[in-house]
């Protein structure tokens, strides 16, 4: 099965601020995925806004 969402070596950045750097994500359809609770401010909101296309990536490898 093909993968319906890839994201590779995705950076996110704010300025100087990097809110997401080196990010790799693959869902297949079918699949449910989470973003464990680790710490407020480390990338969960802006990784999902990214995968939506509400945020702009700052660099990607694909």
């Amino acid at each position: 099965m093909s993968a319906d969402v890839q994201l590779e070596d995705i950076g996110v950045r704010f300025g100087d601020f990097v809110a997401v750097r080196d990010a790799n994500v693959t869902v297949k359809g079918g699949e449910f995925f989470i973003f464990p609770g680790a710490p407020s401010g480390c990338g969960k909101t802006t990784l999902l806004r990214t995968i939506s296309g509400f945020q702009t990536l700052a660099r990607a490898g694909y």
